[in-house]
């Protein structure tokens, strides 16, 4: 059975969610937080496709250079990809 009723469009990110920006820690060793790319992008305000292709292409996004996970996965660094969006110079 179909529905007349439209979904209300998803507003934009405007607070980064706390887990985002905790770290954890392994054997007592503090963890840095690591981004997915569709965080990254949702941050950023880009398309995921974006990213992946600077990354292909030049091998890091606006500076930002991702972590290879074991199974092949992209993960990028929360405060580097903070300092890139505040605008703080390396």
């Amino acid at each position: 059975m179909k529905s007349n009723d439209t979904q209300p469009a998803v507003p934009r990110l405007q607070t980064i969610p706390a887990t985002w920006s905790s770290a954890t820690e392994v054997n007592g060793l503090p963890t840095p937080r690591l981004l997915t790319t569709a965080e990254f992008a949702e941050l950023a305000r880009d398309a995921k496709s974006t990213i992946l292709k600077n990354h292909c292409l030049q091998g890091h996004h606006h500076g930002v250079r991702p972590l290879k996970m074991p199974n092949g996965r992209l993960r990028w660094r929360y405060e580097e990809v903070m300092a890139l969006l505040v605008g703080v110079q390396k």
